[in-house]
């Protein structure tokens, strides 16, 4: 009764570490693909004013709480606007 009641608790605790574990992974992955959805983007268009810009993508993160967005260019520059202004691209 006792190996049973041992080899559900490591079940419990299996289950919750491969649930927290797919949690970070999806935060964390950043720039790659996952479970052949399109998240990379190797471009984006930023928006200012009149102007539109055309950059390189080296690494991209939403801000899930505000409508925020934030580029890290593959030349180093870092752009953060709203959604609505930079425009995330893939034309691989």
């Amino acid at each position: 009764m006792k190996i049973g009641k041992v080899l559900k608790t490591l079940a419990i605790i299996l289950s919750i570490c491969i649930v927290v574990g797919i949690g970070l992974a999806v935060k964390f992955i950043g720039n790659r693909d996952l479970l052949d959805t399109t998240w990379t983007f190797n471009k984006a268009i930023i928006i200012t004013g009149a102007k539109a810009e055309t950059v390189e993508i080296k690494q991209w993160k939403d801000y899930k709480t505000e409508h925020q967005r934030q580029i890290t260019t593959k030349d180093g520059k870092v752009y953060l606007g709203d959604t609505a202004t930079i425009i995330l691209l893939n034309d691989k």
